[in-house]
């Protein structure tokens, strides 16, 4: 049976981890007993889903209609308007927000800011957090057509990657002069990855034939004329390592030259290494 939480009963999880379960369960469209919750867990959220939305959860051991709110089209993964509110009140999503309404509005056609935002939030936040890891906060630039957001470094510039003195992989954003004068010896293809990966991201990918792959394509346009990785003033060479597998005789890169302004895709030497080499990561939500 259903039941409220009484005023004077405290559940064993905290509101923050219970609304976030609240807005994972309203994303995936599952009832309180389809997501076969904890016992305190279900209370909780159910708490929160009446209160916010007004309606109680209803059991799915017999059709019934749908609590409101409680369910979304699977193609556009609406959320309910009551947790709508909830979810997007979170400052640290306004960035993001911002990014999302800049999109066109074939690809916010595929989803919704509220169901983008409870994605951002799932897990405790897991993917808001390795978001805000990257440079500049990182860019949200693309929902593709499998239901996946997209987020890459923000800016023009590379993410660097170099050894210090004492053989430790650092990472540097914009150029910052002060750790770039740590490096020892720059970071290889390989390095590179393996940190990328660890780091729960992903390198971008060509066409395999040299050409821009879709998600580079679509990276490109929020930067400033249209460029995928260049220099902070377009005056220097600068290439970002892309996905060539795990020990490769020749890595692909993509290459920004300052005199032609353009960015094209080549291959080196997988163990080239020097300051015109980083990265351009990629998130996937």
């Amino acid at each position: 049976m259903s039941e409220s939480l009484s005023k004077d009963q405290k559940p064993a999880v905290s509101d923050e981890q219970a609304r976030l379960k609240a807005n994972e369960l309203i994303a995936s469209g599952k009832t309180i007993e389809e997501a076969e919750l904890p016992e305190d867990m279900a209370l909780a959220v159910r708490n929160v889903l009446e209160t916010t939305l007004g309606n109680k959860a209803e059991s799915s051991k017999e059709p019934q209609a749908d609590p409101e709110g409680t369910k979304q089209p699977a193609d556009k993964g609406q959320s309910g308007d009551g947790v709508s509110e909830t979810i997007t009140e979170d400052p640290r999503l306004t960035v993001y927000g911002q990014q999302y309404e800049s999109l066109s509005a074939d690809i916010k056609e595929r989803m919704t800011w509220e169901a983008v935002a409870t994605k951002l939030l799932a897990n405790n936040g897991e993917k808001l957090k390795k978001a805000e890891a990257m440079q500049g906060g990182g860019h949200l630039f693309d929902i593709n057509t499998n239901g996946e957001v997209l987020i890459r470094d923000k800016g023009l510039e590379p993410v660097m990657y170099g050894f210090d003195d004492k053989k430790k992989l650092i990472q540097i954003y914009d150029r910052n002069p002060e750790d770039m004068e740590k490096v020892q010896k720059w970071a290889n293809y390989c390095d590179v990855r393996k940190q990328v990966l660890d780091d729960g991201y992903e390198m971008f990918k060509d066409d395999g034939e040299y050409g821009f792959g879709d998600d580079m394509k679509h990276a490109s346009v929020v930067n400033e004329d249209g460029l995928f990785v260049a220099s902070a003033d377009k005056d220097e060479w600068r290439r970002s390592w892309l996905e060539s597998g795990e020990n490769p005789a020749l890595a692909r890169y993509a290459s920004f030259n300052p005199g032609g302004g353009v960015v094209y895709v080549n291959g080196s030497n997988a163990d080239y290494r020097n300051a015109f080499y980083g990265v351009v990561r990629l998130l996937r939500v």
